[in-house]
C-alpha cells in the first residue's frame, strides 16, 4: 500500500508476529537482546551471499516472455502429474517462500516450502491457473498469477508472485509468495496531513537526509552496491521548499541520544533495492558496466517505490538516524535506559494474556514446540524514556523467542505509559509489515517533536506515533528479493 510522500503505510496486520519455522514453518529471525550490536537482517542482507560454484561457468539463458512460460507450464504440469521430483528441480539452492495469505507472514525455507508442498501431492490436487502477469528484466522475471486448486470436494483460489532467476544455466524459482485472495484497500491516512512530519526527515547510511519520493528517470544512474544506486538531482527537480533546506543548518541526532549541528552541501537522488545474488551475478556476466546495473536497480526500485530524493550531510559518525532543520523549537529528545528487569518481567506477563500471544503458542506447538514459546530461547529488548524535565516516562519492549532460519521465531511488542512506577498500555500502531528481514521494530529513540506531551518512538528508518487515539507509521523501506537465511 504506497502513500505519497517517501512513506509505506503497509497493509494492517492483526498480531505482531514475525516468523514462525521448525518442521513445517520456517524463516529467520534476529536476537533482540538489550545490547545486541548484530545488524537487522536489512543489513544482512546487503552482505555478499554464497554464490554457487557451478553457476559460475554455467551458459547464460535468456529471459524471454516464452522462456518464462515455459517454466510456468513445467510448474504447473509438474503439479497436476504428481511429479514431485521434477516440481523440486524447479526451485533454486537460495529459495525463499513467503505465505502472507493469513492473518501473519510466515517464512519458509528451501526444503520446508517444498516439505509444505509435498502434502499438496499426497492429496492429488490440480492446479489451473489464470490472470497471468510476467515482468521481464534483464537477469530475472516477476510472475502475477491467480490460482484455483481443486480437490477431491473443493476448489480453493489463491494469488501468488514468483521470482524467476538464472542458476546452473537454467531459470529457476527463487522466491514464492502467497497473498491474500482479494489486495486490501488503502486505509492510510496520507501522513502529509501530519504537520510532525513537516520537518522530521531520516538519515539514510550516516549521510543522507531523505526528503521525499521522487519519480526521476534512471538515465546515469550509478550501481554502488546490490542495494543502492545513485545519481545527481538536477536543480529543476529539487522542489523550492527543499531547495531553501539547503541553506539551513540541520540538528542531526544519533542512536546514542547526541545530536550535533550540520549542513547539506548537496542533494541526490537514491534508489534502494536489494536483487537478488543470482541476479547480480547475471549483470555481472554479461559484462553490464556500473551505469548499466545502476539503471537496472533503479528501474526495480522505481517499481517498488523506494527512489528518494535527499540532501547530503558532510560525514557523520556511526548511528546518524534523523535530522530537523535548527529552529527555536526542535524535537525533544528523551533521555534513554535500559529497562529494569522488573518491569520487563511484568510486561511478559501481561503478554502471556495477548490473543497474539496464544496465536503464537499455537503456531510453536504446531512446530512440535512444547511448553510455552516465550521460553523458547527467550529474548528481550526494553529501553525506559524519559523526558527532559523528568515529567514524563515511556517504555518500549520486545519479547522474543526461537532464532529462525530453519527454527522457530515469534515476537510480540508493546509501548507503555509508566505512572507511578506502574507500567500502563499506551497502545502501538498495528499496521507493522511484518517480515522480520526488513522490520526492524525496536525503539532505539523517544522524541516530542510537536511539544504536545504525546512522543514519538524512533526506530530504524521509522517513525512510529499517536495522533488522538490513532497509531500511525511512517518508514522508509528498502525491498529486497534475495533468500534472507
Amino acid at each position: 500500500m504506497q502513500t505519497t510522500g517517501h512513506t509505506d503505510l503497509w497493509r494492517p496486520a492483526t498480531i505482531a508476529v514475525m516468523c514462525m519455522s521448525a518442521t513445517l514453518l520456517g524463516g529467520c529471525g534476529e536476537d533482540t537482546t538489550e545490547g545486541n550490536e548484530q545488524d537487522t537482517g536489512q543489513n544482512r542482507v546487503m552482505e555478499e551471499s554464497p554464490r554457487n560454484e557451478s553457476d559460475e561457468d554455467a551458459p547464460l539463458p535468456e529471459f524471454t516472455e516464452l522462456s518464462v512460460q515455459e517454466l510456468l507450464h513445467r510448474w504447473i504440469d509438474a503439479q497436476n502429474k504428481l511429479n514431485f521430483d521434477a516440481y523440486a528441480a524447479l526451485y533454486t539452492t537460495r529459495f525463499d517462500g513467503i505465505d502472507e495469505s493469513g492473518d501473519v507472514t510466515v517464512r519458509y525455507v528451501r526444503e520446508q516450502w517444498l516439505n509444505r508442498a509435498e502434502m499438496l501431492f499426497k492429496k492429488s490436487a490440480q492446479l489451473t491457473v489464470d490472470e497471468t502477469s510476467i515482468h521481464l528484466f534483464v537477469g530475472g522475471a516477476e510472475i502475477s498469477l491467480v490460482e484455483h486448486m481443486s480437490f477431491a470436494d473443493t476448489t480453493h483460489a489463491g494469488r501468488r508472485q514468483l521470482l524467476i532467476v538464472a542458476e546452473d544455466g537454467r531459470l529457476k524459482i527463487a522466491r514464492e509468495k502467497l497473498l491474500p485472495t482479494t489486495p486490501l484497500p488503502d486505509t492510510g491516512e496520507k501522513n502529509e496531513k501530519h504537520k510532525i512530519l513537516e520537518e522530521f526527515f531520516f538519515v539514510l547510511d550516516n549521510r543522507y537526509v531523505v526528503f521525499s519520493t521522487t519519480d526521476m528517470e534512471n538515465d546515469g544512474a550509478l550501481y554502488v552496491n546490490r542495494t543502492t544506486a545513485l545519481k545527481r538531482a538536477r536543480k529543476e527537480v529539487v522542489p523550492r521548499k527543499f531547495r531553501r533546506l539547503l541553506r539551513r543548518k540541520f540538528i542531526v541526532s544519533y542512536e546514542d541520544g547526541s545530536t550535533e549541528i550540520m549542513k547539506l552541501t548537496d542533494t541526490r537522488a537514491i534508489a534502494r533495492y536489494a536483487v537478488h545474488a543470482a541476479i547480480e551475478s547475471y549483470w555481472k556476466k554479461q559484462g553490464l558496466s556500473e551505469v548499466e546495473m545502476g539503471e537496472l536497480l533503479w528501474e526495480m526500485a522505481s517499481r517498488a517505490g523506494s527512489v528518494y530524493l535527499v540532501g547530503i550531510l558532510k560525514e557523520t559518525k556511526r548511528g546518524a538516524l534523523w535530522a530537523h532543520p535548527v529552529r527555536p523549537r526542535t524535537p525533544e529528545i528523551y533521555g534513554s535506559r535500559k529497562l529494569d528487569g522488573a518491569y520487563i518481567k511484568n510486561i511478559k506477563r501481561r503478554f502471556r494474556r495477548r490473543l497474539e500471544s496464544k496465536t503464537l503458542q499455537s503456531l510453536f506447538e504446531r512446530t512440535n514446540g512444547t511448553g510455552n514459546w516465550m521460553d523458547y530461547e527467550p529474548a528481550s529488548y526494553g529501553r525506559l524514556f524519559k523526558s527532559p524535565r523528568g515529567n514524563r516516562k515511556f517504555a518500549a519492549v520486545s519479547i522474543s523467542a526461537g532464532k529462525g532460519c530453519g527454527d522457530f521465531y515469534g515476537s510480540l511488542n508493546g509501548f507503555f505509559h509508566i505512572q507511578k512506577g506502574v507500567p500502563y498500555d499506551f497502545g502501538m500502531p498495528s499496521n507493522f509489515f511484518q517480515d522480520a528481514f526488513i522490520d526492524d521494530r525496536r525503539v532505539i529513540q523517544t522524541i516530542d517533536i510537536d511539544h504536545d506531551g504525546i512522543p514519538e518512538f524512533v526506530g530504524k528508518n521509522k517513525l512510529m506515533y499517536k495522533i488522538d487515539d490513532d497509531w500511525f507509521v511512517y518508514e522508509l523501506k528498502s525491498p529486497l528479493t534475495d533468500c534472507p537465511c
